[in-house]
C-alpha cells in the first residue's frame, strides 16, 4: 500500500472529490466478520484538472457484497443537480397558443387523473382556496352502460331507439364516452363563462373543474350557492339529453375544512347528495394519506392475500410458482406504485408473503428458506431467479 501512494506521489496525482457513501467495498455477513474500504477511486493531475475543473464523481449504492460501481462526469453540474425543486408550472405558458395542444395530447394516462385528484384533495385538507373555500361532487351514474343506446348513423328527425346495448357489448364504453364528451362540454363552457370556478392546488396554477374517466366523474367548485346551482342545472340538462341517470342518493360531497356549517348545508339541499368527511377511493386509489400508511395501503396486502388462497399450491411446480409470482403478485401494486412511495416496512411485508408462497409456508406449516428473498431478486445470471425488488421497482416509477 506504501508503494501505491508513492507511485501516485511521484505521478503528481490526486484523489478526486466525490459525492454519496464513503465505502465503496464491503464483504461479511455478520457484525463480526462485515468489513467496509474506499478502495475504487478516480485519480487525475493538475493538467486534466485545469481541462474539467467541474468534474464529480459518485458513488452509487451497493446492490450486492462487492464493489459499488462509481461514476465520473466531466461536464458542468446542472441546476437539478443542486437539488430536487420539484415541479412549477409558470402561468405565462397559458399565453401560447400551443399550450393547450401539447397538454391534450399528453394527457392520456389514468394516473394523471389520479395524481391531479390527489393534489386537490391535499390542498382542500390543508383549508381550501379563498374564505369560499372549495367542493368535490363524485357523481354515481346509474348503470352507466346499460343506458346507452343505439343512434342511427344520420340525422333523420326522431329516433326511436328499439334495443339498449348489454353490460360487455364491446361498443358499449365507446358509445358511453360520447356522452360523457358531451357532459364535459357543459362543464367546460360554465367555466370559461367563469360560472364555475372549480379548484386549485395553488396561487397562479390553472384551475381545474371536472375529472372525469370512464364512468368515475369528480366535479370541483368553490363553496358557492350560485355554482352549485349551475351545476345542478348542467346535470339535468346532461339527464334529459342522455338518458343517463346520477344517482344522488350515492353521490357524495366532500368540503374543504374552511366551509362553514350553515354554507355546507345550503349545497347539499341543493343538490340532494350527502356528505362524507373523504372520498375513499378515486381510480382505486385512495384520496388522502394519514399518518398511518399501512392501514391505508392494508388493502392491496389483502388482495395479495386473496390471489394466493386462491391457487392449489400443492398443484403448482417451482416453474408454476415463479410465472404466478412475477406475471400477478409482483403485478398487483404496479399501479399503485406509480403514484405513490410505497412504505419500506409495508414491502417488506409484501416480500414476506411472497417468499412464504415460494418455499411453502402456510399459517400451521412452517418450512425452511434455504435463501434469503434478495438473493432470490438477483438476475438469474448472478443466480437469482429474476424476482422484482419492489423497493427498488417503486423507486422507478
Amino acid at each position: 500500500m506504501d508503494a501505491f501512494r508513492g507511485a501516485i506521489d511521484s505521478c503528481a496525482m490526486k484523489d478526486l472529490c466525490y459525492r454519496g457513501c464513503t465505502f465503496t467495498w464491503e464483504r461479511g455477513n455478520s457484525m463480526s466478520t462485515f468489513v467496509r474500504e474506499r478502495l475504487d477511486r478516480f485519480l487525475a493531475d493538475e493538467g486534466w484538472c485545469s481541462l474539467f475543473p467541474d468534474c464529480e464523481v459518485r458513488h452509487l449504492s451497493i446492490l450486492k457484497p462487492d464493489h459499488a460501481p462509481i461514476i465520473l462526469s466531466t461536464e458542468t453540474r446542472r441546476q437539478d443537480d443542486w437539488g430536487d425543486s420539484g415541479f412549477k408550472f409558470e402561468h405565462f405558458w397559458l399565453s401560447n397558443e400551443g399550450c393547450s395542444g401539447v397538454v391534450s395530447d399528453a394527457w392520456r394516462l389514468i394516473t394523471d387523473n389520479s395524481i391531479v385528484a390527489f393534489e386537490i384533495f391535499h390542498a382542500m385538507k390543508r383549508g381550501g382556496e379563498g374564505k369560499d373555500g372549495n367542493v368535490a361532487l363524485k357523481l354515481d351514474m346509474s348503470k352507466a352502460y346499460h343506458r346507452v343506446e343505439w343512434i342511427n348513423g344520420h340525422i333523420s328527425g326522431s329516433v326511436t331507439p328499439s334495443r339498449g346495448l348489454r353490460q360487455g357489448d364491446p361498443i358499449s364504453p365507446y358509445l358511453f364516452l360520447l356522452y360523457a364528451d358531451a357532459f364535459s362540454t357543459l362543464i367546460s363552457k360554465a367555466a370559461n363563462g367563469n360560472l364555475i370556478y372549480g379548484a386549485r392546488i395553488c396561487r397562479n396554477a390553472p384551475r381545474v373543474s371536472h375529472l372525469f374517466f370512464a364512468d368515475d366523474s369528480i366535479l370541483f367548485a368553490k363553496a358557492r350557492v350560485q355554482e352549485f346551482s349551475v351545476i345542478a342545472d348542467i346535470i339535468n340538462k346532461y339527464e334529459r339529453a342522455s338518458v343517463q341517470n346520477v344517482n344522488l342518493s350515492k353521490t357524495e360531497v366532500v368540503f374543504s375544512k374552511n366551509v362553514d356549517q350553515n354554507r355546507r348545508q345550503e349545497i347539499i339541499q341543493i343538490l340532494g347528495v350527502r356528505e362524507v368527511e373523504r372520498h375513499e377511493k378515486y381510480l382505486g386509489l385512495p384520496t388522502i394519506i394519514g399518518r398511518s400508511k399501512k392501514a391505508i395501503f392494508a388493502g392491496l396486502k389483502e388482495r395479495l392475500w386473496k390471489k394466493q388462497q386462491g391457487w392449489k399450491e400443492k398443484m403448482l411446480s417451482r416453474p408454476g410458482k415463479e410465472v404466478l409470482i412475477k406475471a400477478v403478485d409482483q403485478a398487483i401494486p404496479n399501479y399503485m406504485m406509480s403514484i405513490f412511495k410505497l412504505p419500506d416496512g409495508f414491502i417488506d411485508d409484501i416480500h414476506s408473503m411472497l417468499a412464504r408462497f415460494w418455499w411453502g409456508s402456510t399459517e400451521t406449516i412452517k418450512k425452511i428458506h434455504w435463501q434469503r428473498w434478495e438473493s432470490l431478486c438477483q438476475p438469474k445470471a448472478l443466480g437469482g431467479l429474476g424476482f422484482k425488488d419492489l423497493k427498488w421497482f417503486n423507486q422507478a416509477l
